[in-house]
Parts: C-alpha cells; sequence; structure tokens
C-alpha cells in the first residue's frame, strides 16, 4: 500500500484526509474541528522521538510507509500522559524486531504515472541490529497540480552496550516536492473534476501560482 489512508480510517475515533497527494490532516475523537488543514492537536513520536513540532504541526508526509511498520492511536484521558490539551497520540516504530539478516526490496507502478519503489537491508548483529531503508515515490496525481515526489533513507538500529542496557539511534533524511490542487465549487466541479483550483483577475491558479511545498 502507498497510504495509511485506508488503514487509519478502520479505527474508532480516528479519521484521516488527504486534502492532495501527500497532504494529510487526522482528526482523533474530532480533535481537528478548528483545523482546516494539516495535522494539528496530535502529538506524533516516530521511535520514540518527539517528530511533531513545538509549534503544533506534523509534517507525517514526510515518512514513507516503510517508516511506519508500526502505529498506535492513543486516544482520550490516555494521551494526557504525553502533555495537556493533546486531542491524541500516535506511536510510529518504523522497524519491527527481526531474527535473521533480510534484504527486501519492492516495486509498484499504477495509475496518473504513480509508482514506488522500496529497498532494505536488515542485518542481526552479535549484540543488536542495524537496519537501512530507502524509498521513492513519485505521482502525477488525478487532477492537476496534486504531484508527489518524496525520497526517503533511514539509518536505524539498536546495540546492547551492558546488560539491560541499550542503546538505539535513528537517522532519517527525506526530499518533498507536492502540489497542491485547491478547492473547486459545484460549478467548477462539474465542468472538469481533474482541473486544479482555476484562477482570475484578482488572484493566479493553483497552476499558475504553483501551489505547492518543497
Amino acid at each position: 500500500d502507498l497510504s495509511l489512508l485506508f488503514g487509519m480510517n478502520t479505527i474508532a475515533g480516528v479519521r484521516m484526509e488527504e486534502r492532495g497527494t501527500g497532504s494529510y490532516r487526522i482528526s482523533v475523537r474530532g480533535s481537528s474541528l478548528r483545523s482546516p488543514f494539516g495535522i494539528r492537536n496530535v502529538k506524533v513520536y516516530w521511535n520514540g522521538i518527539p517528530y511533531t513540532e513545538p509549534s503544533g504541526s506534523t509534517f507525517l508526509n514526510l515518512l514513507d510507509v516503510s517508516n511506519m511498520q508500526s502505529l498506535e492511536v492513543i486516544k482520550g484521558p490516555a494521551g494526557s500522559l504525553y502533555g495537556a490539551g493533546n486531542g491524541g497520540v500516535i506511536r510510529i516504530q518504523s522497524t519491527q524486531p527481526f531474527l535473521k539478516d533480510q534484504i527486501t526490496s519492492s516495486s509498484s507502478v499504477g495509475s496518473f504515472g504513480s509508482w514506488a519503489t522500496r529497498l532494505g537491508y536488515h542485518d542481526n548483529l552479535e549484540n543488536g541490529t542495524l537496519s537501512f531503508k530507502y524509498a521513492e515515490q513519485s505521482t502525477d496525481g488525478y487532477r492537476e497540480q496534486s504531484f508527489l515526489d518524496r525520497r526517503v533513507l533511514e539509518v536505524s538500529g539498536n546495540a546492547e552496550y551492558a546488560e539491560d542496557r541499550i542503546l538505539t539511534a535513528s537517522v532519517l533524511y527525506s526530499e518533498l516536492n507536492y502540489g497542491i490542487p485547491g478547492g473547486l465549487n459545484a460549478d467548477q466541479f462539474d465542468e472538469d473534476p481533474t482541473q486544479a483550483r482555476p484562477g482570475n483577475r484578482f488572484v493566479l491558479g493553483s497552476v499558475d501560482a504553483n501551489a505547492s511545498i518543497k
């Protein structure tokens, strides 16, 4: 799978939306009712590291699904263990425990110029583990200005340097460029649902303004 969308929406009380390819919005028990876009009021941890910025924003789109092998959603009062005022907490682990050395690879292609490639190497060391992952994903999108181009490199590992003492490390490098097609009114949708938001004499359209994030 290339997206968390379908899996996340099977969790009770969780609603995940994708306003554009690679642009996500997550609500936990209505936590984002006052947030028109982005992930806010939900704290995200990746491999135990705070992934949410101090401003409260979370750029989940910097991660590929290969960097999210397990995901736990904490709802309700239990989320207050991670700070007051949270709508919820999402804990992500990038690598599940493995018993032997592994080399993994996968590729997929789809409609609208969509393709993805993932490579992985997992080494089971004498006193720990080492994991390398690389992922590329690209698509032109169903609508104009809904492209996505992402490359992610991850190195993670752990080592038991003394009895019951384990040192873990995670390094993540991500390059992301995606377009934002913008919203359409009913007449524009009936005319052509694949178009990006058109401009007028006062405002540039999404294509002309190159509405995107890099």
